[in-house]
């Protein structure tokens, strides 16, 4: 969240410029890739509450590409390594975890709302 923060601070900042289009650039796509993922999340729990759910085999082929791409990286590793890069799963945990740290950075942002990062108060040493 402070690296967020800090990066939309700076934007702010400076303004759009030759040097700076590039990140507000990744911003954006940071953005629209947090509002995709939550889109798909939500319709998906949507569809499961109603009963509508249905498994596609083409969406279910791309998926499994990333999967393969995924144990290819690590086909170096040992067993375990690649088996984790199979479940998907703790990748997308971190990733949901990543997109919350950026939407309340982005929330303080647009707030012009300060953050406090609880540094620690040195205290004067005696001599």
């Amino acid at each position: 969240m402070r690296w967020y923060k800090g990066m939309l601070d700076n934007l702010r900042a400076y303004g759009l410029t030759r040097v700076t289009a590039r990140y507000v650039g990744q911003q954006v796509m940071i953005a629209l890739g947090t509002a995709t993922l939550a889109v798909l999340l939500a319709l998906t729990a949507a569809s499961v509450v109603a009963g509508t759910f249905v498994v596609q085999p083409f969406w279910l082929a791309v998926g499994g590409v990333f999967v393969v791409e995924r144990v290819v990286t690590v086909a170096e590793a040992d067993a375990r390594s690649r088996l984790l890069a199979v479940t998907v799963l703790p990748e997308l945990v971190y990733a949901i975890a990543l997109q919350a740290a950026f939407v309340h950075a982005l929330v303080l942002a647009l707030a012009r709302r300060d953050t406090a990062w609880n540094h620690v108060v040195a205290t004067p040493t005696a001599g």
